[in-house]
């Protein structure tokens, strides 16, 4: 064990008569405002080695949590921010984030994206962004290998489709990973909207109106958010000990909600349906209208991601929200304790989602 006392852990030091660096300028020496804070500022301020503070901005182990809460204090206080270009010079990478995004579906796909760039700009990274053109194992393996090869950082996959997660688990790239998924059990750190549980809530929401069962328009089956939901439809019915109303598989569209809903309001007994997103309640409920089943007092429907849209339909839709801004933050947290070493492979953070009732629901009618 090292006896150089900069190495000790430092929680018991005396800062009561310690104050940041820079609040006096001697005569002679530049102004605090004339240059950032450096980490030699910080850690003086703080009451620390320079070795201490570095392994606290780089999130790193052997750091007491007081003596890391008042460095990051500090850090805060200083307006400290590292510099790129030496870290990426210290650890051999890029100070480099990349993303692959899948082609969006929503609304809230760029919100997601958007959440993920700025998170990662505040904590001092750049970014790269690859789309892919078609969502198979091929094209995942290519841009994983293309991102490795550019020497980022870590990599962030907002790809939640099955075809993501096996090119991941296959190809166990070198580099930080870390996934926008819908379920467990990768292997590798993921961000987790927990979909089951929000369409469970949905589903029993219905339930408790008096519908006798719910029908469920599906999304596209290699998305896992799509399984997961259909799982919790399930789930609701079953445990209230009802018969499954029936599934219609859709591909998100409106125009696939709305010939889904053909399909299933020919059956008068469907009173009540759960759609994997907004965008097909929009073509269901269009289809509804056309077939004269009128919303809520003919048919309930809840939709899911609450599209900024879904408050102005007529009716306002009833939906599930998903804070998916929220997401990226995460991920980035996710990825940095990766590159830090601070993490590990089944690291996971879940995002709760919630039901926004609006007038799209109602109890059914019962007619005599």
């Amino acid at each position: 064990m090292s006896s150089d006392p900069r190495d000790r852990r430092e929680d018991d030091v005396d800062v009561s008569g310690l104050k940041p660096a820079g609040l006096s300028t001697p005569v002679g020496r530049p102004s605090r405002a004339l240059r950032p804070a450096s980490l030699a500022d910080v850690a003086a301020a703080a009451g620390v080695s320079v070795m201490t503070a570095s392994r606290v901005a780089n999130n790193g182990s052997g750091v007491g949590g007081a003596t890391r809460e008042r460095v990051l204090q500090v850090m805060v206080d200083l307006g400290y921010r590292q510099n790129p270009t030496a870290k990426a010079l210290r650890t051999g990478r890029r100070s480099t984030l990349g993303i692959i995004f899948a082609p969006p579906t929503s609304p809230k796909a760029s919100a997601l994206l958007r959440s993920v760039e700025v998170a990662a700009a505040d904590a001092g990274y750049d970014v790269t962004l690859t789309t892919l053109r078609a969502l198979d194992e091929r094209a995942l393996a290519d841009a994983l290998g293309r991102l490795q090869a550019a020497r980022v950082a870590a990599i962030l996959v907002l790809a939640p489709q099955m075809p993501a997660a096996r090119a991941v688990q296959e190809m166990a790239p070198d580099v930080p990973l870390v996934m926008e998924w819908g379920g467990i059990g990768l292997g590798v750190p993921t961000v987790v909207v927990d979909h089951r549980k929000a369409a469970l809530e949905a589903t029993t929401h219905l339930l408790e109106l008096g519908h006798d069962t719910v029908a469920h328009i599906a999304g596209a089956p290699q998305w896992n958010l799509a399984l997961w939901r259909a799982e919790g439809w399930r789930e609701a019915i079953a445990g209230r000990s009802r018969a499954e109303g029936p599934l219609v598989a859709g591909d998100w569209t409106p125009r696939s909600g709305y010939a889904a809903g053909l399909e299933l309001l020919t059956n008068s007994q469907v009173t009540a349906v759960l759609v994997a997103n907004d965008a097909m309640a929009v073509g269901l409920l269009a289809a509804a209208r056309e077939l004269g089943r009128a919303v809520p007092g003919d048919l309930s429907v809840i939709g899911f991601d609450d599209d900024p849209t879904s408050a102005f339909l007529d009716p306002p839709l009833s939906s599930v929200r998903i804070d998916f801004e929220r997401v990226g933050p995460a991920m980035v947290r996710l990825a940095l304790a990766q590159v830090s070493g601070a993490g590990g492979p089944e690291d996971c953070e879940v995002v709760d989602a919630s039901l926004i009732v609006r007038e799209s629901v109602a109890s059914p009618r019962r007619h005599t």
